[in-house]
């Protein structure tokens, strides 16, 4: 027994909980002491407190809020070290932290966790740091590796919140406070998905091909064709589709771990509409991004009073690529890099 104890709030969330219990297992693989977690009761000389505590209310003196993967790692002498932040990741992203940058906790791949061993956990009596992950999607798009259940816990410790195409609602992510960062349908070539269920009615709202001379509906992802992004009815269908699918998700996950971007990215081909509308935007803006951002643009706008928390996402791919001209992206739209690595 170490003398030094982790204290939770009387009733912690399942967050803060998983906190505790993470700070804990790594601090005895590094000194192979226990450290007891108690609920609002201090029970030892030095501790540690953990999230919504109203000890560290005290301590901070200010009100402080913080944001969802806001984090905060201060000291208050050598005897006590508050570890707080927001929900649902916050707080475990503030021990991540400490045990990161201060005992040198490295998490190497699915199965191998480097912990230098030590003989007591101390700090500096003058620690504080806080911050919050620079972008809001993080991921790594592998074709490999271990079962879902390591993989997701070594995806959550290192801070990665985007699974590409997995829905889940439960596991060893889930219980680290991520759920998938991107909404439905999918997390790219995202128009077949909205266009899919279109009748015959619809016919017009698909991709003009000069050389075809008809237009073109996607069977897939893949195409063969794109959407006619000139005509206002594409903008309003694809509003009505997109707003279903946030409902649902929200309806899935609950408010507090729904996806807040959604991406609305062309078909995986470059047959995008040639009729007069269509090319006289590609002119105007100087390729095909403009056109592209200017459907996004309206989207955003579509959405933003009923859901101000949502992003779009569109991708800078192959045909829009190229920095268009007199346009950019509304407030709510984000721009995915996406090179193949020839351009």
């Amino acid at each position: 027994h170490a003398g030094l104890g982790i204290v939770l709030p009387e009733n912690p969330s399942r967050y803060e909980t998983m906190a505790a219990g993470e700070l804990s297992e790594h601090l005895t693989l590094a000194t192979g002491k226990t450290y007891p977690v108690s609920r609002g009761v201090v029970r030892e000389t030095r501790n540690i407190f953990i999230g919504r505590h109203p000890k560290i209310q005290e301590l901070l003196k200010e009100p402080r809020s913080f944001r969802k993967e806001e984090w905060l790692v201060q000291a208050f002498g050598n005897d006590t070290l508050i570890l707080t932040g927001g929900t649902p990741r916050g707080i475990l992203y503030a021990v991540y932290e400490f045990l990161e940058n201060e005992l040198g906790v490295l998490w190497l791949d699915e199965w191998s966790t480097h912990v230098p061993r030590r003989q007591e956990i101390t700090w500096n009596a003058g620690l504080k740091y806080s911050g919050e992950p620079s972008f809001a999607c993080r991921g790594v798009y592998a074709y490999f590796g271990a079962d879902r259940a390591l993989r997701h816990r070594f995806y959550a410790r290192n801070r990665q919140n985007h699974f590409h195409d997995e829905k889940f609602r439960s596991g060893e992510a889930w219980d680290r406070g991520v759920s998938p960062v991107i909404g439905s349908p999918r997390s790219c070539h995202t128009f077949y998905n909205y266009t899919q269920n279109w009748d015959q009615s619809k016919y017009a709202l698909f991709s003009w091909s000069a050389q075809a001379q008809k237009h073109l509906r996607a069977t897939s992802a893949y195409g063969p064709g794109q959407v006619c992004l000139s005509n206002p009815e594409t903008v309003r269908l694809f509003a009505e589709q997109l707003r279903q699918y946030i409902q649902a998700d929200i309806q899935y996950s609950g408010k507090e771990l729904a996806p807040e971007i959604y991406v609305i990215s062309p078909n995986d081909n470059i047959s995008y509409c040639e009729c007069e509308q269509c090319k006289a935007g590609v002119r105007k803006y100087g390729g095909q991004a403009g056109l592209l951002l200017r459907f996004v643009n309206a989207l955003a706008e579509n959405i933003e009073k009923d859901y101000p928390q949502i992003r779009l996402m569109t991708t800078a791919y192959v045909s829009t690529k190229d920095l268009p001209a007199g346009i950019v992206p509304h407030k709510n739209v984000m721009i995915q890099i996406a090179l193949l690595g020839s351009e």
